[in-house]
């Protein structure tokens, strides 16, 4: 098992256990684990060309941009596999 450290500025954090409260996550572990696991279900569904929209009661439609979105586009275009830059680098 592997054990992670964060520098997490006091608001960001505060605004983090108020939404753990919220969703009714218990522990920082899941909490992270949950984002995880969302974050890998984005990636594996962008791969497959699927794109992400929210839609409001009055019918207006906003998509998902996330910054590194071009990059799995880009990759899948050219038949590559996503790799990780600090990884490539080790």
């Amino acid at each position: 098992m592997k054990r992670i450290q964060l520098d997490i500025e006091e608001k960001d954090w505060a605004e983090m256990e108020s939404f753990m409260k919220e969703c009714g996550i218990d522990t920082r572990k899941d909490f992270f684990n949950y984002g995880y696991a969302v974050l890998k279900w984005i990636v594996d569904e962008r791969k497959k060309g699927c794109y992400f929209k929210s839609v409001g009661e009055d019918g207006k439609e906003k998509e998902l941009q996330l910054p590194f979105f071009h990059r799995i586009d880009r990759a899948v275009a050219v038949g590559r596999t996503i790799t990780n830059s600090y990884r490539d680098k080790r």
